[in-house]
């Protein structure tokens, strides 16, 4: 029995993505990676990362023998997604994510430590997550770049070239029973 050891964890924004690399980082001690903090710089101006720079990153993480990474990119992403021994894609409602937006918001605010003060940034963020979850549009997901836009159509157009090793949950998903299956393979 081989375990698994690479793990792209993916889907739309708030449907647990962070939450569940988290939960399983801790239990099988593998390194876990917010993939927003590979690609956009953690400066002040939160720049994105420039597409050579995520390359180089990117490259880094693949270059592991271990790591659980999670994110919503399709294009920067590529070499995650094709040297991933799982991808797990998580689903949630629209308003299951609204919600979880705003409360993962609101305890970022109570706490002092939000990265995205204020509230009409999470306004914003929801208005484009909103349209993300609607938008058909899907483009070229072999592209390296997210161009002009990512949608979950496009997360989930890109998922499905990878069938053989995937796992789609939903947003409350059972770590144990994850945990059985990643041991058992």
């Amino acid at each position: 029995m081989t375990e698994i050891r690479k793990i792209f964890i993916t889907g739309g924004a708030g449907v647990g993505k962070t939450t569940l690399g988290k939960q399983l980082s801790d239990r099988i001690d593998v390194p876990f990676i917010e993939l927003d903090d590979v690609m956009w710089n953690l400066d002040e101006n939160g720049d994105a990362a420039s597409t050579e720079v995520r390359k180089v990153r990117v490259s880094e993480i693949v270059g592991q023998q271990s790591w659980i990474v999670e994110g919503s990119y399709v294009g920067p992403a590529q070499d995650l997604w094709r040297d991933a021994e799982l991808v797990i894609f998580m689903e949630a409602s629209v308003g299951i994510v609204m919600w979880r937006l705003f409360l993962r918001h609101l305890k970022a605010e109570l706490k002092r430590n939000n990265k995205h003060k204020g509230w009409r940034n999470l306004a914003k963020f929801m208005k484009v997550v909103f349209k993300a979850n609607r938008d058909p549009y899907i483009g070229d997901i072999d592209s390296n770049n997210d161009e002009p836009k990512l949608t979950l159509a496009r997360i989930i157009a890109k998922r499905e070239q990878h069938p053989e090793k995937l796992l789609i949950l939903n947003a409350s998903p059972d770590i144990n029973q994850i945990l059985a299956l990643i041991n058992s393979k």
